[in-house]
């Protein structure tokens, strides 16, 4: 087989060595694998990059090479000129015949090519001068930035005329691997970010964010799909048609060869001072690859044909592109529009199988290509047997795609590009511990522990894990009444008792199972069964500890030796296999109990480790959770030790637990415990970051989100999964405006299910469809009726009748006493009747109008097919429900999921045989003050409400094409927008948590209705001062009712106006004072604001007298061993205690520290 290998000779972007990077690291490592394998190859390049390739040693691993003068092959003529020419396959009058013999003219005389390669050039001319090849375009593929796999795309043609995506099946294994990728990549980056806080400030001030890379300026690729259009140009088009709400954040192309030139210091001035939501930071130049950190955090893309376009399909967000490319096939739309829905919508947009069948058959991977040539040449003979854009597929039947591009990433390569240790050592965050990073920079060798310390499972303690899968265990063994985390623990304690008296310091699971088999009389088919089963469930749930990351990552950045060792019976390829799913590569040893048959808990497995590496135990620190094992006995052995405390022993001690929870935590079932767990582990990741006492959510919305309103967001969302699919549900659609958080709740957890109903945002407001479905004056004088406050005739009659001023006929006003800003309120409503009845013709036009526009939006979403819909939204009485089907002439009936009905809503199912449901419950009489939910309800609102202003109408632009109408933004609801946006970002953060954590062991959990409000409901009826403090100066508009803004609580200088919440405004008044008093206090003893009391002086007092009497208790109920453990490490005596009442003990004296 004969390769000609074609790099563009012309000189491009001013640069004669344009090229050359892609002949020394694309074309030369090529060539080397196929001459290994024999396959004959030729180059042909410029005598610039000849001559460069020569000095630096890359001409000889060419062997045939023809070079071709630049000046020359263009005759003069722009290049890029040329180039568009060329691309649109325009040629000049013999061009073709002079190219053909410029190329062919230094050939080898016996050479005739079977395969043409171009990397990224307008050369459709080389069709003509070989016939008889086939001729392939290369360029960067699908990934081709660290920590992503470098791939290499092949194409029968550019931009325009690449080949269509072959159709091929996606099996179930690949579809599982791109997804354990995709959470693999989003954990990685994640955690090694340089852009996470300028995203998270982006995202206060924004409601969504759009990225928008720009790419190199004169280059044909970019040029010709924009017809000649500037990137400043579609920049400006793109920020004029962008809502102002929509950050639209931009990126330079930055590479050694070439910058762009679009955001010139003018440039920006300008688009900052017209626009602003133009986000350019000019720090973010400076970061190597820094798009790929934006787009997972993205809300949307927009590219020319970037690859980036490629990273918005994997990572399933909404993409729109210009022109026609390579990049096309993945845009999710192709009107401005329908993106601007995707985006607003949090859509979330599968391309997998789009995604496997391009990589599998025309993205190779760098790697293969040089490494493994053989592979790579079979490749390429099957594709010249293959019909004129197909290509055959590289992987085979056995491999996983997911799996192999895992195996080839570049990590290392990243975090070398960051200089990720300089960058993070001095950070301290929930997730980054200061202190560790602090001591990793002082030792040559780090050793890590695993569990609790690199890997989490969604547990308190580890025993859990049994009762997680006990009922599983009882069908296997055929045993309904078997208690298996007792005969578990038995079995291994016999199986280390056998262990140590056979001469060995550590027990297996094969020996463990052994046990099993023999106590419980079963079989060992049946043992190994259920071995399997609990192997699988760690493989399943453990995820890692995101402060261990970071210290892994950071010591692998600066080149440490890294180790790796533990206690414990698994097998030592099972766990490489969990640690390697998790993202842990690149250790140099791991030391496992299990294998060397030695404990870290006697120190012996320390000391095999100091023989193994023949170092002085000095240079070694060792980083774990445990204190004897991790941190007494690496001292003993002079290893320097880093107590990474467990996460959930330390927030067991917090008030954020135990106000909640303390009192009844012996009866909380088993999955109460691990949603519990999830919040410890992610809130105490970092063990030594300060917390404030007394508070639930210190202070913080986001915590709000993540630990107050995402449990209970959880448990009516998998309800609300589970409950429509035993009904049979077909498509759900979420009321906007409350129904907005819920859907994107939804659009998470669903995917865990496989029959989940379709999930749909609808438009949907009081005001449409009360004005919607009005067809006489009955139905003017009932909308009449409906509650409005203090307002004047104009908003009355706009707000709630559709008709504008423009329209209101003045002498009909004058008729009966009004002007357009008289005032009303509900005692003037027989006053207005005749007024209304006057203007009856016009009411009933615009309620014509808006019901014909609302029900042809409505026929296009879908609701009124035949098949079975059902809305959802926060509650109360089913009135949108009624109203939806009251307005549609079909009336289909429709099923209503709710977080709670009312009595009224016991009407509609009378009347009309409605399906209405409530998962906090059902039909409760709102003024039953023994509900938490009902004595809050304005404040359970605000939590689920929306950033949107409500829905209006549905209208038609200056096209004729339906649009939706929403009420102007109030200045006064800016602080509620920004404090729910922030509140929502926590609670889709536990959400993704959950699910991601549990996949598909989460349908297996029961979370029940009333504990899962618990924490609002704490937090609602006792809160803190500090927490109080996130709802001051929200507000809520009720502009349909004509109140305006009601205030949930006002700020602090204004704490005596009217408020709704009248116990944080009490809180916050009677904490001004002390909190005064306690910061001058802190102020002298601490600087640090995260330890700041609010609580009466006497408190303190009693917490010492408290502390002395349990430390007497103890002194004198205890050995000096264990007194010694009490005052080292207190959490560990308590926790470790088999007396409950000592138990209880601790909890007071751990929250009173």
């Amino acid at each position: 087989m004969n390769i000609l290998f074609f790099l563009e000779p012309s000189i491009e972007l001013g640069n004669p060595e344009f090229r050359y990077a892609t002949l020394r690291s694309a074309i030369v490592p090529q060539v080397a694998a196929l001459h290994k394998v024999g396959v004959r190859t030729h180059t042909v390049t410029s005598t610039v990059i000849a001559e460069r390739a020569m000095n630096d040693g890359h001409l000889g691993a060419l062997q045939s090479v023809s070079t071709l003068d630049p000046l020359n092959w263009t005759e003069g003529e722009n290049t890029l000129e040329r180039s568009l020419r060329h691309q649109a396959k325009i040629f000049n009058k013999g061009e073709i015949e002079r190219l053909s013999t410029l190329v062919k003219a230094d050939l080898p005389s016996d050479f005739s090519p079977d395969i043409v390669i171009v990397w990224e050039a307008a050369v459709s001319w080389l069709s003509h001068a070989f016939p008889n090849a086939r001729v392939i375009y290369q360029m960067p593929g699908f990934f081709s930035r660290a920590p992503f796999p470098q791939l290499i795309a092949f194409d029968s043609g550019l931009l325009a005329q690449t080949a269509n995506i072959q159709d091929l099946t996606l099996s179930h294994k690949d579809a599982t691997s791109i997804q354990d990728l995709r959470m693999y990549e989003r954990r990685f980056l994640s955690s090694v970010s340089p852009i996470h806080e300028t995203l998270l400030a982006l995202k206060e001030r924004f409601k969504k964010i759009i990225l928008l890379p720009l790419q190199i300026d004169g280059y044909f690729m970019i040029d010709s799909i924009l017809e000649r259009r500037s990137q400043f140009d579609v920049l400006t088009e793109i920020l004029k048609r962008t809502p102002k709400h929509h950050a639209i954040i931009v990126t330079n192309y930055r590479s050694p060869q070439t910058n762009s030139q679009v955001l010139t210091e003018h440039n920006v001035k300008y688009l900052r001072s017209r626009f602003p939501n133009f986000c350019y930071f000019e720090k973010l130049d400076k970061i190597p690859s820094v798009s790929q950190f934006i787009v997972p955090e993205a809300d949307g893309v927009i590219t020319v044909s970037s690859s980036l376009g490629y990273q918005a399909a994997f990572w399933q967000k909404p993409l729109i592109t210009f022109g026609k490319s390579h990049i096309s096939a993945f845009s999710s739309a192709q009107e401005w529009e329908d993106f601007s829905v995707q985006v607003d919508g949090g859509y979330s947009i599968d391309r997998d199988a789009l995604i496997a069948s391009l990589i599998k058959t025309r993205h190779l991977p760098a790697k293969l290509l040089s490494e493994d040539g053989e592979r790579y040449a079979t490749w390429l003979r099957q594709t010249i047997l293959a019909p004129e854009g197909v290509f055959p597929a590289w992987t085979t039947d056995q491999e996983s795609i997911g799996d192999l591009l895992k195996s080839m990433r570049q990590e290392p390569e990243l975090l070398k590009q960051l200089g990720y240790f300089n960058r993070t050592r001095e950070e301290s965050s929930m997730y980054h511990c200061r202190e560790l990073s602090q001591q990793i920079h002082r030792y040559p060798i780090i050793s890590f522990d695993i569990f609790d310390t690199l890997l989490y499972r969604p547990f308190k303690s580890p025993s859990e894990m049994f009762d997680f899968i006990t009922e599983k265990v009882r069908q296997l063994c055929n045993m309904p009444s078997l208690n298996f985390k007792e005969a578990r623990r038995s079995a291994e304690r016999n199986a280390f008792e056998k262990a140590i008296e056979n001469g060995f310091g550590e027990t297996t699971i094969d020996d463990i199972y052994i046990e099993f088999s023999g106590q419980q009389n079963i079989s060992l088919e049946t043992a190994k069964k259920v071995q399997e089963l609990e192997m699988q469930v760690e493989m399943d749930i453990l995820y890692p500890r995101s402060s261990g990351f970071k210290a892994f990552n950071e010591a692998r950045s600066l080149g440490k030796r890294v180790i790796l060792i533990s206690d414990m019976y698994l097998p030592k390829d099972f766990l490489e296999t969990i640690l390697k799913k998790n993202g842990f590569t690149g250790y140099e040893h791991f030391y496992l109990s299990s294998e060397v048959k030695l404990k870290k808990h006697n120190g012996k497995l320390f000391d095999f480790v100091i023989e193994d590496l023949g170092v002085d135990p000095t240079t070694i620190l060792h980083i774990g959770d445990n204190l004897a094992a991790d941190v007494i006995k690496a001292k003993e052995r002079g290893i320097k030790p880093f107590h990474l405390v467990k996460a959930s022993e330390v927030f067991s001690t917090t008030d954020a637990y135990n106000l909640p929870w303390l009192r009844d935590e012996d009866r909380h079932s088993l999955d109460w415990k691990m949603i519990l767990a999830v919040a410890g582990n992610r809130f105490h990741d970092n063990p030594y970051l300060p917390q404030r006492r007394g508070t639930l959510f210190s202070g913080d919305a986001w915590r709000l989100g993540y630990y107050g309103q995402g449990p209970l967001l959880l448990a009516y969302t998998k309800w609300l999964i589970e409950q429509s699919i035993r009904d049979g549900v077909k498509r759900l659609y979420f009321l906007s405006r409350d129904g907005l958080i819920m859907k994107e709740s939804y659009d998470r957890l669903a995917k865990n299910y496989d029959k989940a109903p379709s999930s749909h945002y609808l438009l949907c407001s009081r005001r449409a469809v009360n004005l919607a479905k009005i067809k006489d004056a009955h139905g003017v004088m009932d909308l009449l009726h409906v509650d409005y406050a203090r307002t004047t005739i104009q908003h009355l009659l706009s707000s709630r009748f559709g008709v504008y001023v423009a329209s209101i006929p003045t002498e009909t006003l004058k008729k009966h006493n009004f002007s357009l800003d008289s005032i009303v309120t509900q005692r003037h409503i027989e006053l207005l009747k005749p007024l209304l009845l006057d203007l009856l013709p016009l009411i009933l036009e615009a309620a014509k109008i808006e019901r014909d526009n609302y029900l042809e939006y409505l026929e296009s979403t879908g609701l009124l097919n035949e098949d079975q819909a059902s809305v959802v939204d926060i509650g109360y009485a089913g009135t949108m429900q009624e109203s939806l089907f009251l307005l549609n002439e079909k009336r289909k009936l429709f099923g209503g999921y709710y977080l709670m009905t009312f009595r009224q809503a016991i009407k509609r199912v009378d009347n009309y045989g409605m399906s209405i449901k409530g998962f906090l419950g059902n039909f409760v009489d709102r003024h039953d003050t023994h509900n938490p939910f009902c004595n809050h309800i304005p404040l359970y609102e605000t939590l689920f409400s929306s950033e949107d202003t409500s829905f209006i109408r549905m209208d038609r632009d200056w096209k004729g094409r339906l649009s939706p109408v929403f009420m102007d933004r109030m200045e006064g609801e800016a602080k509620r927008e920004q404090i729910v946006h922030r509140i929502h970002r926590g609670s889709l953060a536990f959400i993704d948590d959950i699910s991601q954590i549990f996949g598909r062991h989460f349908r297996q959990l029961d979370i029940e209705p009333n504990k899962s409000m618990r924490i609002l409901a704490t937090f609602f009826t006792q809160p803190h001062p500090v927490d109080a403090r996130i709802f001051s100066g929200i507000v809520f508009e009720d502009a349909y009712g004509g109140a305006g803004l009601k205030t949930i609580l006002p700020e602090n200088d204004n704490l005596e106006s009217n408020c709704v919440w009248k116990k944080g405004a009490e809180v916050i008044k009677a904490a001004m004072p002390t909190a005064q008093q306690a910061n001058a206090q802190t102020a002298k003893t601490d600087k640090s604001a995260n330890q700041v009391v609010f609580e009466p002086p006497y408190a303190q007092v009693f917490d010492k007298i408290e502390h002395r009497i349990i430390r007497w208790v103890v002194r004198k109920t205890s050995n000096d061993k264990k007194f010694r453990k009490f005052e080292h490490t207190p959490v560990k005596f308590f926790a470790d205690s088999k007396t409950k009442h000592v138990r209880l003990l601790g909890k007071i004296y751990m929250s009173r520290s």
